[in-house]
């Protein structure tokens, strides 16, 4: 056995460096993976997101036409009102 020191180089076999070599090809395989996967649900949520956001826009206008048609009926009948009360006096 040798003792290993800071900065000392550990000998190694070919054999030994190849295998290391391949456990971390398929390490960083596997986080490539796993971070494709992650951006593919990140996509999707985005995607939802999207659609929710559009939705509701459409739900906010919807609401605002509405607002205003009362605004205008509400306008319309305070003319009529005054025009009664401009008959009566």
């Amino acid at each position: 056995m040798c003792a290993v020191t800071s900065g000392s180089i550990v000998p190694v076999t070919q054999e030994e460096l190849e295998a290391s070599l391949r456990e971390s090809r398929a390490g960083i395989e596997a986080a490539r993976r796993k971070q494709e996967e992650a951006v593919a649900r990140q996509e999707v949520a985005t995607a939802k997101l999207e659609e929710i956001i559009i939705e509701d826009r459409r739900w906010a206008n919807r609401i605002l036409a509405e607002l205003d048609d009362q605004r205008d009926e509400r306008r319309a009948l305070l003319e009529a009102i005054f025009r009664v009360m401009d008959r009566l006096d």
